[in-house]
């Protein structure tokens, strides 16, 4: 076995990431100034936005007491503060690599407090996106119990701290010292908040109470236990008279504070309510939950109307000071900006720049300057990939019908049609392009899978569509006539790339299962099989380890990529290294190692002489093919890039990230 190996894994870090290795904090604003969208090095264009996107799950998020910016914080320990009205992002935090969960805002807005697990947290000063001091509250022997919750009191001199063993810390917000501890609840301290006077913390356990404090006395005034539920989160009305509270059993209870009277309790949520706040006038309640809704009560209306509604669960919940704007986020990388109309009755998300979730597969037109995006929202998205564009580049978002998402996307050897499918009962949706690019009507065409569709590829004359499935099966469809051809039995799991040799003779498969396969497209008689090494260890029932879960994933074909000529074939898999084989043989792999994470997509340039790739560690890397080395590298975007696709002059690449963007990069 051949194997090539580019051996300066440490530039694939960049220097921003290199930085943040020792424990430094990096601005992209220097000195507090507010940073664009810069390009990376060698890009020409970002397709789409990377405002209000993380590298991570969000965690949290806090609006600042002007109502101006507001910041959120990923659990790879990234804080973003973001400018609330363009969603221009205006600082980055970063240097602790710990988990981080809760933010808090100083009530003057300098300052910004960010803590997870351990004993300590960070309050940053925002302006200068430098440390300003470390605070911490345990000692070492308790280190890993952390802490779940912080809030700032409203004169700004004092940090409350809700510790995982139930317990309320008040320290010193300058000096880190310790000035108060109250004990009762018997877990986890969800959430707190400081009464509007800073006389009363109130607090939600997951014993399943509601728990009011007298800061200055250290000592419990109240405990509610709303019908045994959690408590997920607790909110205060301006005027210090109320506090509502957010149950695990999907319902929002309103609570007086003098006695504790259960003011009402109306069933909100289909499934857990997750986070719940009111304006700042005291009018408006919003709350959020695992449902993914976002439910509106205003003074006038005793039912919630739904305001939104996004398609996963949804924890962390932030409400502009007028009640207008409402930020929400929860189990992904994305904080969602929410309209709220005045009359309460109304109310959307603010339209992205791009897609709206992650991009999933990337193509580019062989007849000029324009790419196909599309994405987990269900979008096709055509854009301008000339070098010299001013302005926006999108030029038409196609959504087809249904909510789901599409993973594959192909043009026509002609350049004449755009094909694209995923969770689409087995469809393929198909546009014609004119002269122009612009698409027509909307074609769609059974392929017979059963189920999602996750490849695509035209035969050389454009006749025929070969598409790969969930269900194991490769399928051959007339684009014409939507007439069914081939149907083969092609895996043991999902399809998820197909090809066809420049001939029109072979299909290319590639499978989770492990293994690359070639049929004759005229029959389907299978010609040859490759199989990716398997790691033959036993793995336990049950919950399976992190190692093993690791090792099955690099047993599993993501891409492939045919060379112009049908000479050789490209894999990305889950394994760091690039896998060329010979065709139709299959026989011994070369390898092409430089990826420093598994390298899942490839793309020959359209001359055959050069091979782009793709990996979890964020880069792309270009590779000589004749000397078998790396001749360039590409790093730029947050997430993973899990799709290329070369421009026809081979001049540029296109790369499709989980960040939701697509960059396009110069390839010299």
């Amino acid at each position: 076995m051949l194997t090539i190996d580019s051996s300066d894994a440490v530039r694939r870090v960049a220097p921003a990431a290199a930085l943040l290795l020792l424990g430094i904090g990096v601005a992209l604003a220097g000195d507090g100034e507010a940073p664009s969208e810069p390009l990376p090095e060698h890009a020409f264009a970002r397709l789409g936005s990377t405002a209000w996107r993380h590298g991570d799950r969000v965690g949290d998020v806090v609006i600042a007491p002007d109502g101006r910016r507001a910041a959120s914080v990923d659990q790879g320990g990234t804080i973003r503060v973001w400018e609330i009205a363009t969603g221009r992002e205006v600082a980055t935090l970063s240097g602790r690599r710990a988990y981080l969960g809760d933010l808090a805002w100083s009530p003057d807005g300098n300052e910004l407090a960010a803590s997870g697990y351990g004993p300590d947290f960070v309050v940053w000063d925002v302006a200068t996106c430098r440390p300003a001091r470390t605070l911490t509250w345990l000692p070492t022997g308790q280190s890993r119990r952390g802490n779940s919750d912080i809030a700032w009191s409203p004169d700004g001199k004092t940090i409350a701290v809700g510790a995982v063993d139930g317990s309320i810390v008040l320290l010193d917000a300058r000096t880190g010292d310790e000035t108060g501890r109250m004990e009762g609840h018997d877990w986890l301290v969800l959430a707190l908040a400081w009464s509007p006077d800073g006389r009363t913390i109130a607090t939600a356990g997951q014993d399943g109470t509601l728990r009011l404090w007298d800061v200055a006395k250290g000592r419990e005034t109240l405990k509610l236990e709303p019908g045994g539920s959690r408590v997920e989160d607790v909110a205060w009305t301006p005027d210090g008279k109320v506090i509502a509270a957010a149950l695990q059993d999907g319902s929002i209870g309103t609570y007086r504070v003098v006695d504790g009277f259960e003011i009402r309790r109306v069933d909100a949520h289909r499934d857990g309510a997750q986070a719940v706040t009111f304006s700042r006038d005291g009018r408006t309640l919003v709350s959020v939950g695992y449902d993914g809704r976002v439910l509106r009560w205003t003074e006038d209306r005793g039912e919630p109307v739904e305001i939104a509604t996004s398609g996963g669960r949804l924890d962390v919940l932030a409400l502009t000071p007028d009640g207008r704007t409402c930020l929400v986020a929860g189990g992904d990388t994305r904080v969602r900006v929410i309209e709220l109309e005045a009359d309460g009755d109304r109310g959307g998300e603010r339209a992205p720049d791009g897609h709206a979730g992650e991009v999933t597969a990337v193509a580019w037109s062989p007849r000029g300057p324009l790419v196909a995006s599309v994405g987990d929202d269900g979008a096709l998205l055509l854009w301008d990939a000339r070098p010299a564009v001013e302005g926006d580049r999108l030029r038409k978002r196609l959504t087809p019908p249904g909510d789901g998402a599409l993973r594959a996307v192909a043009f026509a050897p002609d350049g004449r049609s755009v094909a694209a499918a995923g969770e689409t009962a087995g469809a393929v949706h198909l546009w014609a392009l004119d002269g122009d690019g612009a698409p027509g009507a909307r074609r769609d065409v059974a392929t017979g899978h059963l189920g999602d569709v996750e490849a695509i590829a035209f035969t050389p004359d454009g006749r025929r569509l070969v598409t790969g499935g969930i269900d194991g099966s490769v399928r051959v469809t007339a684009v014409a006539d939507g007439e069914a051809g081939l149907a083969i039995v092609a895996a043991e799991r999902v399809v998820t790339a197909v090809a066809v040799t420049p001939d029109g003779a072979t299909i290319v498969s590639g499978s989770l299962d492990g293994a690359v396969r070639l049929h004759r497209l005229a029959d389907g008689r299978e010609l040859a099989s490759f199989e990716l090494p398997r790691d033959d260890r036993p793995i336990s029932c049950g919950e399976m380890s992190e190692e093993d879960l690791m090792a099955q994933m690099r047993h599993q074909v993501r891409r492939l990529a045919l060379a112009p000529d049908g000479g050789s074939l490209a894999i990305g898999s889950g394994f760091d290294e690039i896998r060329l084989l010979d065709l139709p043989a299959l026989g011994e792999p070369t390898l092409l190692k430089g990826h420093i994470a598994s390298a899942t997509a490839v793309a020959f340039a359209p001359g055959g002489e050069r091979l782009a790739s793709a990996g979890l560690d964020r880069t792309i890397a270009i590779w000589d093919l004749a000397r078998r080395r790396e001749i360039a590298t590409f790093d730029g975007h947050r997430r993973p890039p899990i799709d290329l696709a070369w421009s026809p002059d081979g001049r540029a690449v296109a790369s499709g990230s989980r960040d939701g963007t697509v960059l396009l990069w110069r390839v010299r």
